[in-house]
Order: C-alpha cells, then sequence, then structure tokens
C-alpha cells in the first residue's frame, strides 16, 4: 500500500493553544509527485488561495511551512491536488499517472484538541496525520474532526505498511522561520563521517591496551548512534580501516546487537576502499 499524508506536528507539545506548527507533507510512495494545496474559505465560496505547492521525491517528506495556531485556520477546508511521476529523481518526467484530487475538511481549531492526535508512524512525537490519498486514489470527507476523519479513513494501518519504501529524510520550502536543530532532531544531515582511528580519537594512548582501545572506539559507535537516532535516513560513515577486520566485526556486531532497526552496509569502495561501513538510521 502506498499513502500521501499531511502531518501537523506542535513544536511545543505541552502547549497545543500557543505553540508553532511543523505541516508537512509525507509521500510514502514509489512515485515523485507535483502538488498544490488550496485552501477555502467555505462551503458556497468559489474562490481559494494557493497555500503551497511544489513537489517532492518518493519516500521522502517535505516541511511546507511552520505555521502559528492563528494561521492554521487557513487549513480546515482545502483541496489537494497531485500528480505522480514514474521518471524518478533527477529524470525528465517520462509519464503521468491519473491526477488525485481531495477534499479535506477538518473541524474549527482541530489542532486545539489533544484527541485529535495519535503516535505517528513517520516521527518520535504525536502529530495530527491526514490521509490525502491511499493507492493513488483522493479522499473526499465530509465535515468531521481530526480524530472521526482517520478512523473513517479505516483507521491507522499497520506499522508494516506504513513504512517508506525509500530512505526517509527532510526538506523544506517556504519556511517562516528556520527550525532550530534541536528543536527538529528528526532534520537529516549530509552524510557524517566518523573516524575512528584511535590517535583520531585520542590524543594519547598511554596506559592503554588494544581492548581498552577497542572499547573506547566502540564506545564512540555508541554515542554517535544514540545522538542521531531520531534522524530516521541519517547516513553515517565510520572509517576504521582495513587492517585484520576486528573492528569492523566488532562494529557489525554492536549495531546488529544495540541499533537493530539501522541498515548496515559497506561506505563507497571508490572513496574508503574496503576500509568503512555505512549505518543508516532507521529509530
Amino acid at each position: 500500500m502506498s499513502y500521501i499524508i499531511l502531518s501537523f506536528e506542535p513544536l511545543d507539545s505541552q502547549h497545543l493553544a500557543t505553540s508553532d506548527y511543523a505541516i508537512s507533507l509525507i509521500n510514502d510512495t514509489d512515485s515523485d509527485i507535483f502538488f498544490s494545496f488550496i485552501s477555502e474559505e467555505d462551503n458556497t465560496s468559489n474562490q481559494g488561495s494557493l497555500l503551497s505547492g511544489g513537489s517532492v521525491e518518493a519516500g521522502m517528506s517535505l516541511t511546507l511551512e511552520i505555521s502559528s495556531p492563528a494561521l492554521l485556520r487557513r487549513w480546515e477546508r482545502f483541496l489537494f491536488f497531485a500528480i505522480n511521476s514514474n521518471s524518478g529523481k533527477g529524470k525528465p518526467i517520462q509519464e503521468v499517472s491519473k491526477p488525485i484530487s481531495s477534499l479535506i475538511i477538518l473541524d474549527n481549531n482541530f489542532w486545539r484538541k489533544e484527541q485529535s492526535y495519535g503516535k505517528s508512524f513517520y516521527s518520535d512525537n504525536k502529530s495530527i496525520e491526514i490521509e490525502l490519498a491511499k493507492d493513488g486514489k483522493g479522499i473526499v470527507a465530509e465535515r468531521t474532526d481530526a480524530h472521526r476523519l482517520k478512523l473513517a479513513m479505516g483507521g491507522a494501518p499497520d506499522d508494516s505498511l506504513r513504512q517508506l519504501t525509500a530512505k526517509y529524510s527532510s526538506d523544506s520550502i517556504g519556511r517562516r522561520r528556520q527550525i532550530k536543530r534541536d528543536i527538529n532532531p528528526r532534520q537529516v544531515l549530509p552524510p557524517i563521517e566518523i573516524d575512528l582511528h584511535i590517535d583520531a580519537l585520542l590524543d594519547s594512548t598511554a596506559g592503554m591496551n588494544n581492548t581498552d582501545m577497542l572499547l573506547h572506539q566502540l564506545e564512540t559507535i555508541r554515542n554517535v548512534l544514540n545522538a542521531h537516532s531520531r534522524r530516521h535516513g541519517q547516513k553515517i560513515i565510520f572509517i576504521h580501516g582495513k587492517g585484520e577486520g576486528v573492528l569492523r566485526k566488532a562494529l557489525y556486531d554492536l549495531v546488529k546487537r544495540e541499533f537493530s532497526r539501522c541498515e548496515l552496509q559497506d561506505a563507497s569502495f571508490v572513496k574508503y576502499g574496503f576500509g568503512a561501513t555505512m549505518v543508516i538510521i532507521h529509530p
């Protein structure tokens, strides 16, 4: 199954009425999409205003804006339009699917109601997640609150059906203010390189034997993975050298034992030879 999701996530979940909200479009499909959101003032008005528009790649999450509570009213009734493209990243459009259109109508002040929030499949925090499309088909909803809307859509699918089919990362357009990194711990950074050679980690190894040094290297790996454990899709390259393979094996054992959901693979042979391993974070 594939989904297109609109997410409302409070930056301060303890104060819903005053918190700013990150509004994100999640493309949990195998195709890039081109999209637009049109706000409607009321049931009879033929006038609307563009809320957001652009494109988002397959398996990607795009932050549309950071909104104040007052501006969230624009999202109480809107139309969503999208076209899927199977061209793939960086390729010209070769074929598009039938356009997707959805009408979403949310209850007034839906973001103020705690029952609107539920466990997110795409972040560690609770959020309001509205299905805009499922398996290429749009949604037409009568006025209802966000909680009932999710139930009307069939409820939350199983976790196995809501995993991203591509590496999940985030980008942004039209932000009203930059999200601070400590507020948005899931922001995916460029690939991070960690040199595990002991002389890169310590100024001196006096009094340390091989076991002590290996334990320090493993503790470095553990600390780095814990520090980035919420950045779904983050790539971390550990440079361990070729050697006899002791550190590489210990790294694999640690990750499989303590970070079993993370993905392990050899880093670029062209750049690192056989001396580096890439870990991809999956919380």
